[in-house]
């Protein structure tokens, strides 16, 4: 804990304390450089130790920096004295949505479609910045004394590790989408579900899914269905309810695709509450309802152990261990078969050979390359893609294109994919597989890839193979 009047940074003054969570506390501060009031959030001890969540947390705490909209807490300054990290914020006089929810014990269709407005249009204007917030819950969202939503937090959830957000997790886990209860990747439709969580809350006076363990109420997300606010509330209009349900599609394809189209229905909501038109799209994917298997169910308890087993140890201010890497499972020469190819030995010992790469010459990826395997290489915004380019939300979400190599013809080839949206080579659509060549530069969305082949006439893995004498 800070003392009153420790003068932080040689310009923060610290007042009183205003807030307790369970990675920082919040203080009240004068800035002497500006004379104004300002919230400075300084990270406890045991966390200010951990140098991999630090340099996490000022990465993330200077992102969200950038971000200038009404319905944000506003980050004026990040920094670093004596071993104390703090952000600096704009203090907002009012209470949180949590709070709020308490106080009055649910609230009108009315007053919540309102404050989703709010807090929405604050959520989409860090999405177009490639900013997910990952933590969206009513403890996060402020109303100030005027009437003013504001988010905050935005950066910190991605800082918070496995072994850092024990403290938070019990508050965290009613909010949390199901594929991040399962610990798999996250984007702007994870923030969706939790916004429609926080306004069946605002709507109900409680959660959907609740338990007496973190684990319990994640599987409980994965998979029982969601109730509907009308089942506690039955006066809560069809067209609010079934808002409320496309948020909180099981599969992230059938909640809104943006923010800004949930905003949209909220909004009509909010003039027209009698009218039906709230479309819940089908997909091939999709699951309304699906059963968590054993395997996950261990994987989510396992996650939920390490992060009890790792936040005990930094409340004793140990040095949180870095994990070991996995040992490579031992070679074992595997069975002559004349089929036998180096990309068959590279399987067994857990490596896939790379055939080249595309490298991002344009747009948010700029810079960076994604390597390329031998067959189908599919192109989309999901994890399980194989280039994966999630930033870019004109990009479609599954098989927008494929990379093809051919190892019998040593050939590289582009074909379109699945969606709607449209490839281009060399600026010409894409509507046909056609054949790469080196530098070809291939157009999705904002994104343009440069294609770097490895192999080809020159090179392939199986010149290398019969080098080595490997059968084939």
């Amino acid at each position: 804990m800070i003392k009153i009047g420790t003068m932080i940074g040689d310009r923060y003054e610290v007042l009183e304390r205003i807030g307790m969570g369970g990675m920082s506390d919040v203080y009240k501060a004068k800035d002497h450089k500006l004379n104004r009031h300002v919230a400075v959030k300084v990270l406890k001890q045991e966390f200010s130790e951990n140098t991999n969540f630090v340099s996490k947390f000022r990465v993330e705490a200077q992102a969200a920096a950038s971000l200038m909209h009404p319905n944000i807490v506003n980050v004026y300054d990040v920094g670093e004295d004596n071993g104390v990290y703090y952000i600096v914020m704009e203090l907002v006089d009012g209470i949180t949505l949590k709070k709020y929810i308490e106080k009055k014990a649910r609230l009108s269709v009315r007053e919540a479609l309102s404050i989703a407005i709010q807090a929405c249009m604050g959520i989409e204007a860090a999405h177009n910045n490639h900013i997910i917030h990952r933590d969206i819950k009513p403890q996060n969202i402020i109303i100030s004394k005027d009437g003013k939503v504001k988010v905050t937090d935005f950066g910190i959830a991605k800082a918070a590790t496995s072994n850092t957000i024990t403290s938070n997790v019990m508050g965290s886990v009613h909010y949390t989408s199901p594929e991040q209860a399962r610990g798999g990747y996250s984007d702007e439709k994870s923030d969706i579900y939790s916004m429609g969580i926080t306004l069946f809350e605002m709507l109900t006076g409680r959660v959907p899914f609740n338990g007496e363990t973190t684990v319990a109420i994640a599987i409980k997300h994965i998979q029982e269905e969601m109730p509907s606010p009308r089942e506690y509330v039955p006066e809560i209009p069809v067209c609010v309810e079934q808002i409320v349900l496309k948020c909180t599609q099981k599969s992230p394809d059938r909640r809104y695709h943006s923010m800004a189209a949930l905003i949209a229905d909220l909004k009509k909501a909010l003039m027209s509450p009698d009218e039906d038109f709230v479309q819940i799209e089908n997909s091939d994917e999709a699951m309304a309802t699906r059963t968590v298997t054993s395997r996950e169910r261990k994987e989510i308890n396992e996650s939920r152990n390490k992060e009890a087993t790792e936040g005990t140890r930094l409340k004793k201010n140990e040095t949180p261990q870095k994990p070991k890497k996995k040992k490579q499972p031992v070679y074992e020469e595997p069975e002559e078969d004349e089929n036998c190819t180096v990309g068959y030995y590279a399987q067994v010992i857990g490596v896939e050979p790379v055939v080249g790469w595309m490298v991002c010459i344009k747009g948010a990826y700029r810079g960076e390359s994604f390597k390329l395997k031998s067959g189908r290489n599919f192109i989309g915004r999901a994890a399980n893609m194989d280039i994966v380019l999630g930033a870019d939300q004109s990009v479609s979400r599954l098989r927008h294109a494929a990379v093809v190599y051919d190892p019998k013809s040593r050939a590289f080839i582009v074909a379109a994919g699945d969606a709607r949206e449209l490839c281009y080579l060399n600026g010409e659509v894409v509507v046909t597989s056609q054949k790469l060549k080196a530098y070809d530069v291939l157009t999705l969305g904002n994104t343009e890839l440069m294609l770097i082949p490895l192999c080809g006439e020159k090179f392939s893995w199986d010149d290398a193979s019969e080098k080595n004498g490997v059968n084939r």
